[in-house]
């Protein structure tokens, strides 16, 4: 009782080939693979350009924090308290100047120099570097040079 009788070779109903996929399934697989590649490649292009926008952004900051107008460079005088010229400039110094403490003219004996770059520049090769010199708490030399 409950048992199946057999029945002749053939009569198990549609068989089915393992071997050739449906059409449908094909089909569903390939649109699958496209929209799995359209989304990476999407989510790859935005991250790449979200990456570039921070970086601009980023760089554009460390300009500003080596930038100086020329005008308060002349605002200054050798023998000016340190506080008061640094008052007058970006708080912290920036990568962008990395590099030129070597050039320009040598500084005082003993002196601490910040370095900055005129934000009145232009295409070329060759920039205004303001170098300010400190020494016991006084301006001890004030510097323009061509800076490379």
């Amino acid at each position: 009782m409950g048992q199946m009788r057999r029945g002749a070779l053939g009569d198990g109903g549609a068989v089915v080939n393992r071997t050739e996929p449906s059409v449908e399934f094909t089909t569903m697989g390939k649109k699958n693979i496209v929209i799995g590649c359209a989304v990476t490649a999407a989510v790859l292009v935005g991250g790449l350009a979200a990456l570039g926008v921070w970086g601009v952004k980023s760089m554009e900051k460390e300009v500003k924090k080596a930038d100086i107008s020329p005008s308060v460079y002349e605002s200054v005088n050798v023998g000016d308290s340190e506080a008061d010229v640094l008052g007058k400039l970006p708080a912290r110094d920036s990568w962008v100047t990395l590099g030129l403490e070597d050039q320009g003219p040598k500084p005082p004996e003993g002196a601490t120099c910040r370095y900055f770059t005129s934000d009145e520049g232009d295409d070329s090769d060759t920039f205004t570097v303001f170098r300010f010199c400190f020494r016991e708490g006084k301006l001890v030399a004030k510097d323009t040079f061509e800076g490379r």
